[in-house]
């Protein structure tokens, strides 16, 4: 049989502060997405080139309350 081979999803485990990941929370709920598709998208936006990742970025509470 000339079957080809799916490739499997990839599971991912990472760390964020508790204040990073209930801000993110906040906003995916928000916009209606789950962290995880939030992640996807930019995943891929940054592989196709759309985005780039800066060098360091630094999370403060305060600076979502000027978006």
């Amino acid at each position: 049989m000339g079957d080809t081979m799916v490739g499997k999803d990839k599971s991912y485990r990472f760390r964020l502060s508790s204040q990073l990941f209930e801000a993110a929370q906040r906003k995916a709920e928000q916009e209606d997405l789950s962290i995880a598709q939030v992640l996807r998208r930019f995943l891929m936006a940054w592989v196709a080139g759309e985005i780039e990742v800066p060098l360091r970025t630094g999370f403060r509470e305060d600076q979502l309350e000027q978006e």
